[in-house]
């Protein structure tokens, strides 16, 4: 939050082979680059999987951290990211949550269902039964993720559903999950990003469903 509608300089991150690259705040660089917390004194078989560091540490069980999920909101100062914190047992996601402090809000799961907690007040997430498609408000993070291979069968379903809205990030998907929209299509989802938001889903009542390959979501690099 300090950062956060401020000023800041602007470095690059290079993705997709050094082909596109997507500004972020210095402060949230210096952010991701500090060393991962040392858990191993107190608990050897924790490792911790951080968005930008990568794994340090093994065991049985990751703790998934992203600081900032939604980088080009928070630069053009919309109030659509947050920080995603999840925990991996045996490669299987167990436990997230997803906090946005501008919003005082936070969205999370564990093995026993999945909660919002709004200024201290707690209810229990639940996804709608929207009946049909053209009844269907759906989310997509960006167009430019669509590749010709997607495109098509996007426009078919875009065509069925009531409304189409973009660039909500993963206030879209933690809303799906408070039964406020009904669909989330993310082209270009990381495997650590599925991580964190598939307990959520899943104990509200929702679907996370399987690649175009046919690979569970949980097992894809991306899905």
């Amino acid at each position: 939050m300090p950062g956060y509608r401020t000023d800041n300089a602007i470095d690059t991150k290079i993705t997709g082979g050094g082909t596109a690259s997507i500004p972020r705040p210095r402060r949230t660089v210096r952010l991701r680059q500090r060393p991962a917390p040392k858990s191993g004194a107190r608990v050897p078989d924790h490792a911790i999987l951080g968005e930008e560091l990568g794994l340090t540490g093994s065991g049985r069980f990751h703790r998934v951290l992203d600081p900032v999920d939604g980088t080009r909101p928070i630069l053009c100062r919309l109030p659509v990211w947050g920080t995603l914190i999840g925990m991996t047992a045996d490669g299987r996601a167990e436990l997230r949550m997803m906090s946005q402090p501008f919003a005082r809000e936070r969205f999370w799961a564990d093995r026993n269902g999945a909660w919002i907690d709004h200024d201290g007040v707690r209810r229990v997430l639940a996804t709608r039964d929207f009946g049909s498609l053209d009844r269907a408000t759906q989310h997509t993070t960006s167009p430019e993720y669509l590749g010709k291979d997607l495109a098509h069968g996007f426009a078919r379903l875009e065509a069925a559903v009531r409304m189409t809205h973009r660039c909500a990030e993963c206030q879209a998907i933690a809303i799906m999950a408070a039964g406020r929209i009904d669909l989330a299509i993310e082209p270009r989802f990381s495997r650590r990003a599925s991580w964190h938001w598939i307990p959520t889903i899943e104990r509200a009542g929702g679907v996370v469903v399987t690649r175009l390959d046919g690979m569970r979501a949980r097992k894809a690099s991306r899905c």
